[in-house]
């Protein structure tokens, strides 16, 4: 975790900058009223847009590094981190969507964000291990992929403690 420091300004301050809303979401949330209602939307939203972001950033590099031979793996790994955060964050914005009787959607959903900001977190730090990547980038990853992990968590747990789940 000691080539933080090496990195370029700008990432680190937007890198960081973007875990605002990741904070704010489940603040806003136990505030209550038009915030509350407003955090619920916007927070699987955001989850989902930067885990798309981040899946399409590894998408990116897989094919500038290997253009010749981009590692089938790679390319389907972040199409599913795709497909499967928009599924998330649409039954969480859209709950009638689909209806398991029995299974609280709403958890999976926020689970389902988690994990893949774990997996998108593994993925990346495979990159860097394989040089790929910047050192520096993983350590930055590993931050914020922690912060948005809480998020996530804390969102669900809300879920949790609202729907009396």
């Amino acid at each position: 975790m000691n080539h933080l420091k090496d990195a370029p300004t700008l990432p680190l301050i937007l890198g960081f900058g973007g875990l605002i809303p990741f904070a704010l979401g489940p603040i806003m949330w136990l505030i209550g009223g038009p915030l509350s209602a407003a955090a619920q939307l916007a927070l699987p939203l955001y989850g989902a847009m930067i885990l798309c972001f981040l899946a399409g950033g590894r998408w990116s590099a897989e094919l500038v590094l290997k253009s010749d031979a981009p590692r089938a793996a790679i390319m389907i790994e972040s199409v599913t981190i795709m497909v499967l955060a928009w599924g998330a964050a649409l039954i969480l914005i859209w709950p009638s969507v689909l209806i398991i009787k029995g299974v609280n959607l709403h958890l999976v959903s926020w689970g389902t964000l988690a994990l893949l900001f774990m997996i998108q977190y593994l993925i990346d730090r495979t990159a860097v291990r394989e040089a790929m990547l910047a050192r520096w980038y993983g350590d930055l990853r590993f931050w914020l992929s922690a912060g948005a992990e809480i998020s996530m968590l804390s969102a669900g747990a809300l879920t949790y403690a609202q729907l009396g789940a």
